[in-house]
């Protein structure tokens, strides 16, 4: 009976380990905030310093997709809200998950063209300064992901060797 509740404890972290990384990644505080974390966040905008002229710029060009990105940021939203369902809730279906995980894929894809449509059209707007600063962020965000996924997976691999039978 031990073993038996060890490995429905090991097999409960595991799809919560999964389904951590598929809910990962949220855009804003709702899970939306129109996209805007996925390629560039409002404090990045900030930190950049600018002028009057180029947050006129910067507001007309993310308004411009505004409406479309918040429609693919909630479409994501549900995609990931699907994948966790199939994951922790329903009986396990491997062609759900499956199926659950493209709907995802395709619901980031469209999310991500669209950040990098705006992207695109915000860099021109930018000093050569502000890009560097950009990428130096950009740099920053990278390393900080990469620690917490770092952590995160040294604290299961702690919690599993604590509890794991043997």
């Amino acid at each position: 009976m031990k073993k038996f509740k060890t490995a429905g404890i090991i097999a409960l972290s595991l799809a919560i380990l999964a389904a951590g990384t598929a809910l990962a990644g949220r855009f804003g505080k709702d899970g939306h905030d129109f996209g805007m974390k996925g390629f560039m966040g409002f404090g990045i905008l900030r930190e950049l310093d600018l002028s009057e002229t180029q947050k006129t710029d910067a507001a007309n060009i993310l308004m411009k997709y505004r409406d479309e990105a918040i429609t693919a940021a909630d479409t994501f939203a549900a995609a990931r809200e699907k994948l966790a369902d199939a994951i922790l809730i329903a009986e396990f279906n491997e062609g759900s998950v499956r199926l659950a995980v493209r709907e995802l894929a395709v619901a980031g894809e469209e999310l991500a063209v669209l950040g990098a449509k705006a992207v695109s059209e915000l860099k021109p707007v930018l000093t050569p300064a502000q890009l560097e600063l950009l990428k130096q962020k950009q740099a920053e965000m990278k390393a900080k992901m990469k620690d917490r996924r770092a952590s995160r997976r040294s604290k299961i691999d702690n919690w599993l060797k604590t509890h794991i039978s043997r």
